[in-house]
């Protein structure tokens, strides 16, 4: 990072990138106002960054552990119908899919009422009256960067497998697998995966949270939810690739809004990783893998081609919304190491020897 851009009243980088301010990665361009003098402040100490970042990593222990009392329901509903052969019922598919969809939405209306005077402000759903504005050419811009993102996830749970499988140990997302045996035989579990998912999460992450987050500075604001984002989903390798994601979403919502958000999170959950690789299964045996892969690997390549090519926006926009020092001190914070065991214990679930 060579050179730092002065951050102008509403966050956005003053320098000027060549760029429309709606697209992405583009500085905002703001109205020339006389300097104003200010008595020099001290950066703000990790201190306030621990408790802010405790608070939101606390909501997020609320929202999981309201979410999965159905699914405890459920599966105690199955222990004690297993007890009694006569009453045996094989609906576990059918309960997981309940419990997947009625969990989040209990929780999410527990976190509205927690954040009731946050989540009633129009611009915690719509964004600043200052927002970029989402154009055709923004939308394509931002979509084929989300596929080369899951392109890249792709790569990285690949390497993680092959690496653990030198030393003789199996690594599967055990959460995964349970959506993909779920998905074709319930239609409660595709809306929970793809509607719900969006909705839920992206209220708690990029809206309660990294609201609450931004007087740390945007970067800080983008990267924990990211993080706690990828600790949600309790899974080595789904979380490493919804912390990824995260990031982008954490930028849409950022700069866009919370609802173009959700419309990216729909994007990457109904279009990308459900309906899509549905359409391919059509295509005889052969071709299928070979189509999707092929699919995955272009738009991998025209995404990371707009990475390098607004490189400059991008580079400038970070050294634009650095946090203040001290900030990510706040990971230190009790619930914030509870969330990092939890999803470090669940995740455990997905080795085993070979």
């Amino acid at each position: 990072m060579t050179q730092v851009i002065p951050e102008s009243a509403n966050g956005h980088a003053a320098a000027d990138t060549g760029l429309p301010s709606d697209a992405p990665f583009a500085a905002a361009p703001q109205p020339q106002t006389p300097p104003v003098s200010r008595t020099p402040r001290s950066r703000p100490s990790g201190t306030g960054a621990h408790a802010l970042v405790g608070r939101n990593a606390g909501l997020m222990l609320v929202y999981m552990l309201v979410a999965v009392l159905p699914a405890v329901a459920m599966g105690m509903i199955s222990a004690a119908e297993s007890s009694s052969p006569g009453l045996a019922l094989d609906l576990d598919g059918t309960r997981t899919s309940i419990a997947q969809c009625v969990g989040p939405i209990a929780a999410t209306i527990v976190l509205l009422v927690m954040r009731r005077r946050q989540v009633a402000d129009r611009e915690f759903w719509l964004g600043a009256s200052d927002r970029r504005r989402m154009t055709p050419s923004s939308f394509a811009a931002l979509a084929v960067v989300l596929i080369a993102i899951g392109g890249l996830s792709e790569a990285v749970m690949a390497a993680l497998k092959a690496l653990f499988a030198l030393f003789g140990v199996s690594l599967t997302s055990i959460a995964l697998n349970l959506i993909d045996s779920t998905m074709n035989e319930s239609l409660l579990m595709v809306v929970s995966v793809v509607v719900l998912a969006p909705i839920t999460e992206e209220i708690l992450c990029r809206g309660m949270m990294m609201g609450d987050l931004r007087e740390r500075g945007k970067m800080f604001a983008i990267v924990t939810p990211s993080v706690l984002f990828g600790m949600l989903h309790g899974d080595l390798l789904q979380g490493l690739s919804a912390a990824m994601g995260g990031l982008l979403l954490g930028y849409i919502a950022m700069e866009y809004s919370l609802v173009w958000a959700m419309v990216f999170h729909f994007v990457n959950n109904g279009v990308l990783s459900t309906w899509l690789p549905m359409a391919f299964g059509l295509l005889p045996d052969a071709a299928e893998k070979p189509a999707y892969y092929v699919f995955l690997v272009v738009g991998s390549v025209l995404g990371l081609a707009v990475l390098w090519w607004r490189r400059a926006a991008i580079r400038d926009y970070i050294a634009a919304n650095r946090s203040p020092r001290g900030s990510y001190v706040g990971w230190t914070s009790l619930r914030f190491l509870l969330l990092v065991l939890y999803c470090a214990v669940v995740s455990s679930a997905g080795f085993s020897l070979m």
